[in-house]
C-alpha cells in the first residue's frame, strides 16, 4: 500500500514549528479511529447516510492534515456507493487512518 502524504501542506501549516502540529495530529488519530467505529455502528443498521457523513467528515480533516491517499479513499467512498461500504472496506480505512498518522508524525519530526 502506496501512501502519500503531501508534505509541503503539513509544513506550511506547521509554520515553521512542525512539533505544533503533533499534538493535532495525535488528536485526528483518536477521532479518526472514533469516525470509522461509528460507521461500524451505522453499517449495522444500514444507517447509510450516517456512514457517508463519517466519511465526509474523515476526509475533510484528513485533507487538511495533507493526508493524501486517506483523502483520496475517502473521496472515492464518497463518490460511491454507502452501500458498497463493508466491514473489509472499514477495516482497510482504519489500516490507511494508522499509516497515513505514522506518516506524518515522522515528516512532522523532520
Amino acid at each position: 500500500m502506496d501512501i502519500k502524504i503531501d508534505t509541503s501542506q503539513l509544513l506550511a501549516l506547521a509554520s515553521d514549528t512542525p512539533e505544533v502540529l503533533v499534538p493535532i495530529v495525535e488528536q485526528f488519530h483518536e477521532n479518526a479511529v472514533e469516525l470509522i467505529n461509528s460507521m461500524r455502528e451505522a453499517l449495522k443498521i444500514s444507517d447509510h447516510s450516517g456512514i457517508l457523513s463519517y466519511v465526509h467528515q474523515l476526509k475533510g480533516s484528513s485533507g487538511t492534515l495533507g493526508m493524501v491517499s486517506l483523502y483520496e479513499s475517502c473521496l472515492s467512498l464518497e463518490k460511491g456507493s454507502a452501500e458498497s461500504i463493508n466491514d473489509e472496506v472499514l477495516g482497510n480505512m482504519l489500516e490507511l487512518v494508522e499509516k497515513s498518522v505514522q506518516l506524518t508524525l515522522t515528516a512532522l519530526a523532520g
